[in-house]
């Protein structure tokens, strides 16, 4: 048994598994593996917290209307929610509330799904654009709202153009780390 537990634990049982692993493979197998074994980068991190970030930040503010803005009887926000004490206050919209939820969500899943597929000769331009839209989607969105709110930053719009930028400098650095 400790025989077996010290041949797994060595190098040759992982090197028969590989492809190529015979007699004749002259060192390929070891750069093989090496090749293999530092796939990502430093900044790997990066694009997936961006993409979360994007999510969460549909749950926040985006938007900051006066309770006369609502939608409702006579302009009053009692159609919106009854017998509510801030009818004279103004009223904080989350992302689904002023309509981001479909470009943001689509996008970030989007962009995050493509960091799965392996960069190759044949992918790389399609990859490069379809990433680079989805992060210019991700940006413009939360950057939109700023630009209607009179450049009032939410949290709901801060951390989506946190994480749009987190997104882009993803793609960035696949893009520089595979030329």
């Amino acid at each position: 048994m400790l025989r077996a537990a010290r041949f797994l634990c060595s190098s040759e049982a992982w090197n028969s598994l590989l492809p190529n692993s015979g007699n004749n493979n002259n060192g390929a197998t070891e750069e093989l593996v090496a090749s293999e074994a530092h796939t990502g980068n430093k900044f790997s991190w990066v694009p997936p917290a961006g993409m979360i970030a994007c999510i969460v930040s549909l749950f926040l503010c985006w938007e900051q209307r006066d309770a006369a803005q609502m939608p409702g009887a006579a302009g009053s926000i009692a159609a919106v929610a009854p017998g509510a004490l801030f009818a004279d206050k103004a009223v904080r919209l989350n992302g689904y509330q002023v309509g981001a939820n479909g470009p943001v969500t689509v996008a970030a899943l989007l962009c995050g799904a493509l960091f799965l597929i392996p960069v190759s000769t044949r992918n790389r331009s399609a990859l490069q654009i379809a990433q680079g839209l989805c992060g210019i989607v991700l940006l413009m969105a939360p950057l939109h709202y700023i630009s209607n709110a009179g450049l009032h930053l939410y949290t709901g719009t801060g951390l989506a153009t946190l994480g749009a930028a987190a997104m882009l400098f993803g793609v960035l650095e696949r893009w520089r780390s595979t030329q």
